[in-house]
């Protein structure tokens, strides 16, 4: 009885040192906060602007004046104004695309929302073992794209690049797109454009060829498949950084991360385009829609 008495005090004074911040209660956010949470074995004082941002100054302010002794941020706005008016408490970001030049302080690290090119291709190969071209639209090269291109090749895949100007473009560098394995979305507000998308995927399904789309959203309308950054990856090493501040080590030891990867498959699309996909990949898919 008095072990459990003795934990549960070490364990709600632990959570009354750490403050967790959320930009929304809802979609991603909710999911990163349930990971995070149930990785953690004490409770934290928890905090939500319920994306409002109006609200965010004051509640980093109010977050800042009750001493922490580690601060968790779940959202950009979030982390944007805690890395600029907290310096001296241990700052954990979760949820963020892109850090900027906080992520080099000495307060501030992290998990990043998003996944090396390195993992994208390393999961398209677990998805397309036998994968040996594939093909890319876009209207302008851009450093994303001379690096996909770099990895790709030293993975010994092929890339089939076209040039397009507009959507029409797009149609016409897909009747000469030759025997690729694969149409891979990038970047480009050309690949973003409803029209373009069409033409993709009325490519994707008369030629069986996978397509992977840019995010979540285009696999809900129709691409083959996407990567999305792990949630439940995300949330437990965002624990494990807290765990490491809370034990004394340095946040300069704790470098900022990238996500793991995870699927969202099209299992309709799949079927149509009669592409096989591995129980194990099925099984560890972050979402499937039907």
């Amino acid at each position: 009885m008095k072990k459990f008495i003795i934990f549960f005090l070490f364990a709600h004074t632990l959570g009354a040192q750490i403050a967790l911040i959320q930009w929304d209660d809802r979609g991603i956010y909710n999911d990163i906060a349930q990971s995070f949470l149930t990785s953690l074995p004490w409770g934290v004082d928890k905090y939500c602007v319920y994306a409002d941002e109006h609200k965010v100054a004051s509640v980093v302010g109010k977050v800042k004046a009750r001493g922490y002794k580690c601060i968790v941020t779940i959202g950009d706005p979030i982390f944007q104004t805690a890395a600029k008016t907290i310096t001296n408490i241990p700052i954990v970001f979760m949820g963020v695309m892109n850090p900027g030049k906080f992520k080099n302080d000495s307060n501030v690290t992290g998990i990043l929302m998003d996944v090396t090119i390195q993992d994208r291709i390393a999961l398209v190969k677990q998805l397309i073992p036998a994968i040996k071209k594939v093909g890319i639209i876009l209207s302008t090269s851009t450093p994303y794209v001379q690096s996909l291109k770099k990895q790709l090749k030293s993975q010994g895949i092929d890339v089939e690049p076209a040039l397009a100007n507009n959507p029409g473009g797009v149609n016409t560098a897909l009747r000469f797109m030759p025997d690729i394995d694969l149409l891979w979305m990038i970047p480009d507000p050309l690949n973003r454009d409803n029209v373009s998308f069409k033409f993709m995927l009325m490519f994707s399904l008369k030629n069986k060829v996978p397509l992977y789309g840019l995010s979540m959203k285009y696999v809900k309308m129709g691409a083959t498949f996407t990567i999305e950054p792990n949630i439940t990856f995300v949330g437990k090493e965002g624990a494990k950084y807290v765990k490491d501040i809370v034990d004394g080590k340095s946040i300069t030891d704790l470098p900022v991360l990238y996500s793991k990867g995870a699927f969202v498959i099209n299992k309709k699309m799949a079927d149509k385009i009669r592409l096989y996909i591995p129980e194990d990949v099925l099984k560890n898919a972050q979402e499937i829609i039907k």
